[in-house]
């Protein structure tokens, strides 16, 4: 769990993330001495990040057995539903976000092309 709280803290603190919903399936539900809601919570140091990176969270202990339609373990719809309505919800402001996202990530990709062939171009002139 150690390694897993460390990568949810360094998703977190993306700037990419921060203040996007999270939704956090609790796996292994059907086998013995499987951690429950709370102590996911603790776990993962889950109040402290969300509350800190301003996420909404939703925590869904499930069972992801293979299935598929009507044999989906119900807290995996519960919390796919959850989070499109929160997607659904706040949609607007998230499409912004994602616009302004994309657009800054695709100039940074053009700066460092730029700056590689630069460095190709000088290493050819030697």
């Amino acid at each position: 769990m150690e390694e897993t709280k460390e990568t949810m803290s360094e998703v977190l603190r993306h700037p990419r993330i921060s203040g996007k919903p999270i939704l956090v399936l609790a796996n292994k539900q059907d086998k013995e001495g499987a951690l429950g809601e709370a102590d996911v919570i603790e776990c993962l140091s889950l109040e402290k990040l969300v509350n800190e990176h301003k996420c909404l969270c939703q925590i869904e202990p499930c069972s992801a057995v293979l299935g598929y339609g009507k044999k989906i373990d119900k807290s995996i719809k519960k919390g796919l539903y959850w989070l499109l309505h929160i997607i659904a919800k706040d949609f607007d402001a998230l499409s912004e976000r994602i616009q302004k996202d994309t657009t800054e990530q695709r100039a940074l990709e053009e700066q460092e092309k730029r700056e590689r062939a630069e460095r190709v171009r000088k290493l050819r002139e030697e």
